[in-house]
């Protein structure tokens, strides 16, 4: 991880976009899609793009928060997200106790992941938990029910 900067430089949060689903929510508008086949080539291509979006920025700024938002980030193995924050700590300067954030979906939720996702520096965790009611959830085309949602929390 890069050492601090001064404190002129600019804090900034910084949202990545993980946009795989195991599926397609009625509801949702963000950019998702269901073919986890792609994901190793978008896990290279992001990293590229971290990497080139450095030169433009590391020295101007300090990174408070990333969030990983999406899609369905927790569909992630701990393999490429662990990749990811490898060429963010690389590539940027951190606030020091900068917040690390990931969606969760409870279908995609393992106890052990939480752990992993610790281990890794993720100290926050959005769970997108919509509805307790199993008929709201069925027809919103959530692929938990309100007993794994309940479990996950």
């Amino acid at each position: 991880m890069h050492n601090s900067l001064p404190s002129k430089n600019k804090q900034v949060a910084c949202y990545i976009h993980i946009p795989f689903c195991l599926r397609k929510c009625l509801y949702c508008d963000f950019y998702s899609i269901t073919d986890l086949t792609q994901l190793e080539n978008y896990i290279s291509a992001l990293c590229k793009e971290i990497k080139n979006y450095s030169n433009l920025y590391s020295d101007k700024i300090i990174i408070s928060s990333v969030y990983l938002g999406g899609g369905t980030p927790s569909v992630l193995p701990i393999k490429n997200i662990h990749r990811i924050f490898n060429v963010l700590k690389e590539n940027f300067y951190f606030k020091k106790n900068a917040e690390f954030t990931i969606e969760v979906n409870p279908g995609t939720s393992l106890k052990s992941k939480f752990n992993q996702y610790l281990e890794l520096g993720i100290n926050r965790i959005s769970i997108g938990v919509q509805s307790f009611n199993n008929k709201d959830l069925t027809f919103l085309s959530r692929i938990h029910n309100s007993k794994q949602a309940i479990k996950t929390i």
